[in-house]
């Protein structure tokens, strides 16, 4: 399955009020988005056009990036899953459309306190995105892990060996490498 992760939206920190070049035209509050519907997941469309969705979003993070070679603002981003593959590459811009609940206005900055999200676009090169780093950052297949045959499978020892990994259902138990366990 086609996979892509999309930054979308500057996290405001209060350090950045203090550096001029982190501020932005916009800027959202950690924990500030929520889906507009929790029932069925946010699109991903073209252009803001609901008629030419492309996927859907699959979770929403707020990940520090490195931009130009340098540490960043932190940004929203939203791993989605693509059913129309042709449709996005990487640096292509991004937006999204939302409802605003609560904002403010900070040093020359609109602070979105809350907002509902009801899509994320993937825009083509005639438009242009409000944030200017809002873009497609990666673009692939997602890879389901093949299970490993264990080096347990063959020993009867209820011990565990260094640095094995055994996953019990339903919770799943995570031994680290070079720890014996009893």
């Amino acid at each position: 399955m086609k996979t892509a992760l999309l930054r979308f939206a500057p996290v405001f920190t209060p350090l950045m009020v203090d550096e001029p070049k982190l501020v932005r035209e916009y800027m959202v509050e950690r924990g500030a988005i929520v889906p507009m519907s929790l029932s069925e997941p946010t699109p991903v469309i073209v252009n803001h056009d609901e008629d030419r969705q492309i996927g859907t979003v699959r979770t929403f993070a707020i990940y520090d990036d490195v931009i130009s070679g340098k540490l960043c603002a932190p940004y929203y981003f939203a791993h989605v899953d693509i059913t129309e593959p042709t449709a996005m590459r990487r640096g292509d811009g991004v937006s999204w459309g939302y409802n605003p609940l609560r904002t403010m206005e900070l040093a020359g900055t609109r602070l979105i306190r809350s907002a509902l999200i009801r899509e994320v676009s993937v825009l083509t090169p005639a438009v242009k995105p409000a944030e200017v780093f809002a873009k497609v950052v990666w673009v692939g297949e997602l890879e389901t892990p093949k299970p490993k045959a264990s080096p347990a499978a063959g020993r009867s020892s209820d011990r565990a060996v260094a640095g094995e990994v055994f996953h019990s259902p339903p919770g799943q138990v995570l031994i680290r490498p070079g720890r014996l366990v009893r």
